[in-house]
């Protein structure tokens, strides 16, 4: 059990510390980079832009697996996102630091594609909840934990020691996966065993059913690139919590950004003070995750009945929260003491992690072999839209107004919390009409 639950603690402390790297530390470099002002800002964006095509390489990872693995594909990620880290801190100048930060990036994607099928192997759907709560702590809390971190390491050692901090981390993390994680896809482990006794017996009547219907190299890349976008494009489930989790998580990305101008420009704070701000997230993060215990609960006295719709019961409120706390982020800034936009930033985000937990359980139960595709599909939209939305974040709120480009966002985010509603009563009638939902029931029905 215990190494069993290494695997979604291991792969959350990757994104960790991934999007420790993507906050404070992005903009100090550029700042000690010799860039004017309109240069500033271009580069910054262009800094930004390796983010999103990074995004499309999480595909490869999802159905490379069948053919080599979960495994080597943990290992090799977690060695070149260690690597990375050398490039960046002895970088010195942007086009340096852009492309090591865009391969690390590519590397870092990993855990997040491939999490939801490491899960779906290693636990039956009812005791998922846990496992994918433990994940999704780690990765989101990050969020939090970048810039409130490596704002005091930067303020005392200067930005490459935030690199550096991370690449101790990352190789502590390297050793881990590889000293103590293992092989976990089924149809790989069988391969490997009728291999085995193929050579210790001599008698090549060991086979496995995986190995005749595995396709060429160049299918499997063909695949890897088509499914998670056919998934996307044509189901319907994929594609609404998709959009729903990738306005929630750009939205976070875009207040991140907007914390500073806030907290700055209304309440007068210091850097310092900016980065405790952050810990907002990490409150949220707590705050998420014993909520996640009383979702486990309702799941299991109603998944019999329910199926994985009973997945849904906390983010049926957190899609409200966000925007409520949007709300309140909007219309108390400047108006009284500053805990009040705070009080608006946790309940965002504690609304966004109830999302986030709800869409990795709900897919990888609905698409169990093909959760790794489904996830791989919504990542991709997911990491578009926080990659895109900060670049306009500034221009946005000092066109707008503060509380109006904050009302805006929690707008949008009231209109998309219909979607886990629809899906609560609705899921099992539109999975019926699912092309691979019946040959899941195939599947099943052949076990």
């Amino acid at each position: 059990m215990i190494r069993a639950l290494s695997f979604p603690l291991g792969f959350g402390l990757g994104p960790l510390f991934t999007v420790s790297a993507g906050t404070e530390s992005r903009v100090e470099i550029i700042r000690l980079l010799p860039l004017t002002p309109p240069q500033l800002g271009h580069r910054l964006r262009s800094a930004s832009k390796p983010g999103g095509s990074a995004a499309y390489f999480s595909e490869i990872n999802a159905d490379a697996e069948p053919a080599y693995g979960r495994y080597p594909l943990y290992v090799i990620s977690s060695v070149v996102y260690l690597i990375f880290f050398i490039p960046t801190a002895y970088g010195q100048n942007i086009q340096t630091v852009i492309i090591a930060r865009f391969l690390g990036g590519i590397a870092a994607s990993t855990g997040s594609t491939l999490v939801g099928g490491t899960v779906a192997d290693l636990f039956e759907s009812h005791d998922r909840g846990l496992p994918m709560s433990i994940f999704s702590i780690c990765a989101f809390a990050g969020t939090g934990l970048g810039p409130a971190v490596s704002g005091y390491i930067e303020f005392k050692k200067g930005w490459r020691w935030i690199e550096w901090v991370q690449m101790m981390a990352a190789g502590v993390l390297a050793v881990l996966i590889i000293l103590f994680t293992r092989e976990t896809r089924g149809s790989v482990i069988l391969s490997k065993r009728a291999r085995k006794l193929r050579k210790e017996t001599g008698d090549s009547r060991y086979q496995c059913r995986s190995d005749a219907e595995r396709a060429s190299l160049a299918v499997l890349m063909k695949v890897s690139m088509t499914r998670p976008l056919y998934l996307l494009g044509t189901e319907a489930i994929v594609f609404f919590f998709s959009l729903w989790v990738a306005t929630g998580w750009g939205s976070m990305y875009l207040l991140v950004e907007a914390v500073p101008l806030i907290f700055r420009n209304v309440y007068g704070f210091n850097e310092g003070e900016v980065g405790l701000v952050f810990y907002s997230v990490v409150v949220a993060s707590i705050i998420g995750f014993g909520t996640n215990f009383y979702q486990e609960k309702l799941y299991q006295k109603h998944v019999a009945t329910r199926g994985p719709e009973a997945r849904l019961y906390a983010s049926l409120i957190g899609g409200l929260v966000f925007p409520a706390g949007a709300y309140i982020l909007a219309f108390s800034q400047g108006r009284g003491h500053w805990m009040g936009p705070v009080v608006g930033l946790t309940m965002i985000f504690t609304g966004v992690y109830t999302i986030y937990l709800a869409v990795f359980s709900y897919l990888a139960d609905c698409y169990t072999i093909y959760a790794s595709s489904a996830l791989s599909g919504q990542s991709l939209c997911r990491n578009l839209f926080a990659f895109a939305m900060p670049l306009f974040t500034t221009q946005m709120y000092n066109a707008m107004g503060y509380q109006w480009a904050s009302f805006l966002a929690g707008s949008v985010a009231l209109v998309l919390a219909a979607t886990p509603w629809v899906l609560f009563h609705f899921g099992p009638h539109i999975r019926a009409r699912s092309r691979f939902a019946k040959e899941l029931a195939r599947i099943q029905g052949e076990k």
